[in-house]
């Protein structure tokens, strides 16, 4: 039997039953649903380090330093591990909501909804907009996931594609819950008591915490704890030689006409491919 690898801890316990099926009695074609929804995506995405894995194949086009900027920032900083409890993403997307809403006024100005677009977007100086610790978003993971959910790629995610991609979210969610609650769960009442949570966002801790150790441990050459200009050069040169092997890959498994590129059904099958891994993880 497949068993899909545990999945790192990130998202929460709470059940999300219900999570889905609101997402679709609200209007996520307002100005105001728009930005924060895929806001919140953003969000969650930079918060899940096992999504750069899962959503590796999707880069239509790679922006190598870009990646390679967002490699050396998470060996530079230590980790802050965000221990969510909740699946249901639109309890997350009404959490940031009401931080974006700067003057409470419980809407989004056109500047409120302009300050999320540049975050969005990765404008600089707007870091600190969706992550109020201000470590930049993992933009380029985002990118990957977004491709993979606009269906009809017209570089935009309509209602359905913004609803599909926020079920499977909580689908992530809730199996990374059930793979969580089977490791700290010690007394097996399908709840995590206070020693019991303690002890698993210990464990998310130490996870991220040596994923930053593996980086300095291969770039950091001179052991100083920071990423010189001759050490970052060496991690665009990495990003660029795995740039190269996920497009071999990409072929190997896509093309299936063999005409060294992917024509329309070959990219619709990828992108449902990594669809599939958004929402269920990568299986082993």
């Amino acid at each position: 039997m497949m068993i899909r690898k545990l999945l790192p801890l990130t998202f929460g316990f709470a059940l999300a039953a219900c999570g889905a099926q609101e997402a679709q009695s609200i209007d996520t074609n307002s100005p105001d649903e728009t930005v924060t929804i895929e806001s919140t995506a953003l969000e969650l995405v930079s918060e899940d380090a096992e999504l750069e894995e899962d959503a590796d194949d999707a880069t239509p086009a790679a922006d190598e330093a870009g990646e390679a900027e967002e490699i050396a920032e998470r060996a530079t900083r230590r980790p802050i591990a965000r221990l969510r409890w909740v699946c249901r993403f639109l309890d997350h997307r009404d959490e940031l909501r009401t931080r974006l809403d700067t003057d409470g006024d419980g809407q989004l100005s056109q500047a409120e909804r302009e300050a999320a677009r540049a975050a969005l977007e990765d404008r600089a100086g707007e870091r600190g907009v969706l992550r109020p610790e201000g470590r930049r978003p993992a933009h380029r993971v985002w990118s990957r996931v977004r491709f993979a959910f606009d269906v009809n790629g017209d570089g935009q995610l309509d209602q359905s594609e913004r609803d599909e991609l926020m079920a499977a979210l909580e689908s992530r969610c809730e199996l990374r819950r059930e793979r969580i609650l089977a490791e700290f769960d010690a007394d097996g009442d399908g709840q995590l008591s206070e020693s019991e949570r303690a002890a698993a966002q210990a464990a998310h801790q130490a996870r991220r915490e040596a994923r930053r150790q593996a980086i300095l441990g291969r770039y950091d050459a001179n052991g100083d704890g920071q990423l010189s200009i001759e050490e970052r050069a060496a991690i665009r040169r990495d990003v660029r030689a795995r740039a190269e092997a996920r497009r071999d890959r990409v072929k190997a498994h896509f093309d299936a006409n063999g005409d060294g590129q992917l024509d329309d059904a070959e990219r619709a099958a990828l992108k449902a491919a990594i669809r599939d891994r958004v929402a269920n993880g990568r299986q082993s």
